[in-house]
């Protein structure tokens, strides 16, 4: 069965929710954490895959909050699933300090107009 564009905004949102609870305790913690960075990783490459569903679903991610990279965001997704051992924790820190925030509030946006759509 299809799914529509809500469900896949919901798993952005889900994903997001679960990266703050792998990451509350900070970096340190999630840098000498290996299962936390494993966590994180996994959420990342689900949350890129939720954007590539909503993408073929008909949602026009760019017109709807432009202000996201939506393509590096699955982009994210492909370098984490196909070139896992380049994975620089560093840098997936960075996304979840940097990025995240952002990313959830544009996919609260989005899920409020579908919502009332």
């Amino acid at each position: 069965m299809p799914r529509n564009p809500n469900e896949f905004v919901d798993d952005v949102l889900g994903c997001v929710a679960k990266i703050r609870q792998y990451t509350r305790r900070g970096k340190a913690s999630f840098l000498r954490s290996s299962m936390a960075r494993d966590a994180v990783v996994a959420r990342l490459v689900q949350l890129g895959e939720a954007v590539k569903g909503a993408r073929a679903a008909g949602l026009d991610l760019e017109s709807l909050a432009p202000e996201v990279p939506w393509r590096h965001v699955s982009g994210m997704r492909d370098v984490l699933a196909h070139h896992y051992w380049q994975t620089d924790p560093e840098i997936v820190w960075a996304v979840v300090a940097k990025d995240l925030k952002p990313l959830e509030a544009a996919a609260r946006r989005i899920q409020r107009k579908l919502r009332r759509a």
